[in-house]
Parts: C-alpha cells; structure tokens; sequence
C-alpha cells in the first residue's frame, strides 16, 4: 500500500513538472543561453509621451530578465537631438540587478529623431570589443527619422559589418519603408500599435534574437603576401595627429596600423615599414629599418602619442618626399609605398595638389585613405597615384578601419597589373569581391580602358538570362548627355538587345521614360522579341535634359517591375542605370536603391566620362559583386562594353 502511494506521489510530481515546463513555454519565461552582445538603441525624442516612455524602457528589462547574462551582454543608447551612450556592453556584465536598476534609471532626452546617428554609434561601439558571438541591435522608435536615407545608409553598413539588426516600430506613425531598410531581414521587423503592446512581442523578439547566428566582420586578409617576399617593398604610413581626430579615433588609428603591419613579411629585404604623423607639421615617428621585428614595430606604434593641432597635408606630403624614404633599399626593382591617412580637408589646397605631383614624379606610391564624412574626396583623388581608383579608399569611421585591412594589404604585396578588376577601393565598408586576378589598365580614369576579357561560350549570349532563368531588364539614361551622347547610349542599349535572347519567355527589355528628355520610353511588354524592341527605338531618340537618379530608380520600382507593366514573378529583375555626372540628391537614391534591393531588382550602374563617382555608384549598386559597376571614359566607348554587360547579367541570372 505504502509503495502504491509512493508511485503515485512519484507519477504525480512527473506529471506536474511537465505542465510547469508546458506553461513556461507558452508564456515565454524560458531564457535564451545562447551567447550574445545586444544593444539597444531607444528613442527618447519629444514624440515619445514620458509614460510612454517609461514602458519602453520597462519593455527592455522584460526582455533583459529572460536573457542569461553570464553569456550574454547589454548595452543601451538612447537618441533625440544627440546621442547618449547610457552604458556599454561590459559596464553591468553579469550583474542582472544592476544591469535592470541602471534601464530603470534611464532618463529621456527630448528634441528629434536623429535614428542614423544612434545606429552609427550602437555600430562603433558594438565593434570595438568583438567577441566571436552574434551581434545584435535592437532599434525602437515611433516615427520618421529626421533624414530616412541616412538612417538606410547606416543602417546598410550596418549590416555589412556582420551585425543583426532589429527595428521595432510602435504607433502609427512609424515609417514601414525606413524600418525595413533598419532591419537586416524582415523576420526581424515589429510593429505594435503602442507602448501597452510591446509585452506581445517579447517573446517573439526573445526567440528570434537567440536564432541570430555569429557573423564574421567581412574584413579579408591579404590573399597571398609572395609577391612582397619576392620584391623588396618599403611602406611609409602618414598618419593624422590633428586636432580633427579624437583621442579614441586616433586609438583606432594605431590599431588598425598595427594590426596591417602584422599581416606583412617583414624583413630586412623584403617589407620594411616606416611610420610618421602630422598636424601643424609633420613628425617621423620611426624610419625604415630602424624596427625589423614584429613585436619591435607594435610597441613603437603603440608609444606614438597624437600631436594636436591644423591638418598641414602639404608639409605631410613633402616629408614623405624629402624625409621619409631617404634610406631606402638599394635595389632596382623596390617599390616604395605611402599610406596617407585623413579625416579632414588640408589647409593649404593648391600646396597640397603640387607636393603631390611632386611625390608621385618620385615613383612612390601613394594610396589615400579618407576616414568620416568631412574628407574631401577631390583632394584624395589628388593624393592618391594613378590610376586614383586603384589607390583612393574612403570609409565611414575609425572604428571600421579594420575592414580595409583585407583591402590594402592584398595591394601592397601586388604588382600594379595584378590589382582585381573593377576593385575601385571606394567604399569599402561594402565588402567589395576582391578575389578574381585579371590583369588591370594603369590608365587614367579619363582615358578609355581596355575591357577586361570576359569568358565566353560559342554564343554572343553566354547562357543565363532566357536560358538558365527569364529576365526583365530596364535601361534608364539619368544623365546630362546632350543629343549625340543620347543617341550613343541607345545604340548601345539597341547593340545588347540584338546580342541577348529577346523572347516572351526568355529575356523582356524596357526603357524608362525621361519627360525631361522627350523620351517616351517603353514598357517590358512592349519588348517582348527582338523585333519588336528594334523597332521602339527608332521612337526613342531624344533631346535630353538633367535627370534625377533617385525618381528614375522609383519609377523602375513603382512602374516598370510592375505585372501591368509586362514584368513577370519568376524572372531576374535587373535596372540599369546609366549616368555621367554626379547624382544629384544622393541620399533620396541610396534610400531608393535599398528599396529596390528589398524588392530584389538588382542595379547595374554603367558611368561615362571623369565626373562620374565611383564611391557614388558603388553605394547604389544591389550587391557586393564586381560585376554590377563598369566604366567608359566617353559615350562613344559604350559598345565596348557589350560583352562585359551581357557577362554581368547572366552571372546575376544564374545567380540566386
């Protein structure tokens, strides 16, 4: 009787133990173990009612309570007119009660809804001590940012350097194109009706944070370094030391001219490596050869101490000229290097402009780096060597430096002919395709190029769009071309249409209209064989005007995608824009071309002439591959590149 009554006491607690476990699931109380660096970033403008935001705040300690904080860390920002860094990822680690009483803490701070500045922050910050965890940033907000395409932008970087971001939107007043382009897939977008509701998505935010999966930063080491074993390379870093860098950013400057000297073979005739800094005047902080060690070099660029004052780029320059490479390697095949690092205009153009023909008269080649949003990119394309694409690299902050490391130390140790094609080194925050080794031109960018040989197949139309997937493909000329360069680019766009395989099921051109231009344009309907687009042509030869790159990208979106429109579900959508100039309101069309990426229309931008912006058009191309940005120096050279153009289209239509 006694053993009865203990099996069913026994059965009893199973049983129970199994209904607690049941009920915790359905309410959500079960934590997420999984490790974790999260921020979040919240919204403390006057749009926000003090209530209200108490309970956002009431919101992240509700999801702070489920999470395991001997894995996971939390830090918190909050946004209105400035930024404020409330606590960082390693002030309250591990400490639950601390951690809760410091959000409980948290005071709001009125003013507009700078969301783009918060998101850079939360970035920098969440890359400053990477751990090999996923990375995670929770954006909440309850409105419009003050400049949506500047949050698309930071957003965008954002993601590319391997960080997770969630936007939960509350009220009605949230911008749902802007939250789409803040979260990094949309499974990890929210909406709520208001504050009283954010306790319904706890759970699910909860859940899909602890799927987030580590990213690696798309920082690539340098592919092989045998070709600065086997040619003697000195490199001499010029270093800013003005007033313009902060004490941190200059931190992140050593850092990040450590960590690329540690991927170089150093020797005493292989790499050597000198570093100096500038301000008010230039200072040579170690000569070549005076450290030949690795260990040697990383403690004298760690005791280098930032000078303070004006950005003197021209005294700069003529020290790397007359100082800096005095005792270089004797030997007939050397090649001397400069890095020149900025993060601000110089003071004394002109001077600037003359010390460096002066250097470059001297073989030494000069990569420029402009770091933050004040460089002036005419000033670096001064600086850097010919061909200036090849040599000129920007990124948005000091705490992304590293993500040109891959980048530079593939160039040092690489011949000029073995640079990638098409690897322009603008923006490379975007994790340009660096892999491919064809031999590139040491032209100007003003002079016409040799197209880089593409591989073919017995065809002109290599076999992907119409054969291995149908295509919609839209050209849209958004330039300031007169009539004759007009007619040019038709002939072009004419010249890929007879070449592609123009069916009703295989390949669909259309043109974007221009009223600007007296350009009628036509629909993917409209061109749906061969014949039939030859013949819209011959109505589409216009007198153009100055066009709007974001409005032409909206119209691709809104009007020719469209079904009515002749585009079809199960085909490649793919625009094409040709321009020969700056693009005039750049941020509405990088906010555009990230609506059409979410709409996955891949944008192809072709440039013509030297006023294009290689930094400009990379940031509206769809993806990260080389293939969707190509140049010719006038309208003329287009057709030569037909073959490039067909190329590029079938990789993205035998693509996923």
């Amino acid at each position: 009787m006694m053993f009865d009554f203990k099996m069913l006491l026994l059965q009893t607690l199973v049983v129970c133990s199994f209904i607690s476990k049941a009920m915790q699931n359905a309410i959500g109380d079960v934590k997420c173990n999984k490790p974790a660096d999260i921020y979040f970033v919240l919204d403390a403008s006057s749009s926000i009612w003090g209530p209200d935001f108490r309970k956002q705040l009431e919101f992240v300690n509700s999801v702070i309570k489920e999470l395991d904080l001997s894995v996971v860390r939390c830090g918190l920002l909050t946004y209105g007119n400035v930024v404020q860094e409330e606590f960082g990822l390693r002030t309250y680690e591990g400490r639950r009660h601390a951690l809760t009483d410091a959000v409980s803490g948290v005071r709001q701070l009125r003013g507009d809804t700078h969301t783009d500045k918060a998101i850079r922050r939360a970035r920098e910050r969440m890359l400053e001590n990477p751990r090999e965890v996923p990375r995670i940033i929770v954006v909440m907000t309850d409105g419009r940012s003050n400049n949506p395409g500047l949050t698309a932008m930071e957003s965008e970087l954002t993601h590319r350097s391997g960080i997770t971001t969630f936007a939960v939107g509350i009220g009605k007043s949230v911008d749902k194109n802007e939250l789409k382009s803040i979260a990094s897939h949309q499974d990890f977008l929210f909406t709520v009706d208001n504050f009283d509701a954010l306790v319904a998505i706890k759970t699910m935010l909860r859940e899909k944070a602890c799927e987030v999966k580590f990213v690696p930063m798309p920082v690539e080491l340098p592919q092989n370094t045998e070709g600065c074993k086997e040619t003697p390379t000195d490199v001499v870093f010029m270093l800013d030391s003005s007033s313009n860098v902060r004490s941190q950013d200059f931190g992140f400057l050593l850092k990040f001219t450590n960590d690329l000297i540690s991927e170089l073979p150093l020797s005493t005739t292989g790499v050597r490596v000198g570093v100096a800094t500038y301000s008010n005047t230039p200072k040579q902080q170690f000569s070549l050869g005076e450290h030949t060690s690795p260990n040697a070099l990383s403690r004298a660029v760690n005791h280098i101490s930032q000078q303070r004052g004006r950005t003197n780029m021209a005294m700069a320059l003529r020290h790397l000229r007359q100082h800096s490479f005095k005792n270089s390697q004797a030997s007939n095949n050397l090649r001397k290097i400069a890095i020149v690092i900025t993060s601000s205009p110089s003071d004394r153009h002109a001077d600037t402009s003359l010390q460096a023909q002066l250097l470059h008269e001297l073989n030494i080649e000069v990569f420029a780096v402009g770091v933050g949003p004040a460089v002036d990119l005419k000033e670096l394309e001064t600086i850097a060597s010919s061909p200036s694409q090849q040599h000129r690299m920007t990124i948005d902050s000091f705490g992304n430096l590293q993500l040109l490391k891959g980048q530079l130390g593939h160039k040092i140790c690489s011949s000029d002919k073995d640079y990638a094609p098409l690897d322009r080194g603008v923006d490379i925050v975007k994790g340009r395709d660096q892999k491919t080794t064809t031999a590139r031109t040491t032209q100007e960018s003003t002079t016409e190029t040799t197209p880089t040989p593409m591989p073919t197949t017995t065809t002109d139309a290599p076999r992907g769009c119409g054969i291995a997937r149908p295509a919609d493909i839209v050209f849209a000329i958004s330039s300031t071309a007169n009539s004759y360069e007009a007619t040019e680019a038709l002939e072009f766009i004419r010249t890929i249409a007879e070449k592609m395989i123009v069916t009703p099921s295989g390949v669909r051109i259309g043109l974007a209209p221009r009223n600007c231009l007296s350009l009628p344009g036509f629909m993917l309907d409209q061109g749906t064989n061969k014949d039939q687009v030859l013949r819209m042509f011959e109505t589409n030869y216009p007198k153009p005007m100055l066009s709007e790159t974001a409005s032409t990208i909206k119209y691709l979106r809104n009007t020719s995608f469209k079904k009515e429109s002749g585009a079809r579900e199960n085909a490649k959508k793919i625009g094409v824009l040709i321009i020969d100039g700056p693009v005039r309101n750049f941020i509405e069309a990088v906010e555009e071309s990230l609506l059409a990426k979410k709409e996955n229309i891949e944008l192809l931008l072709i440039g013509v002439g030297s006023q294009t912006s290689m930094e400009e058009m990379t940031m509206l191309a769809s993806s990260n591959s080389q293939h969707t940005v190509m140049t010719v120096s006038s309208y003329s050279h287009l057709k030569s590149l037909t073959k490039k153009f067909i190329f590029s289209a079938n990789r993205h239509c035998i693509s996923q």
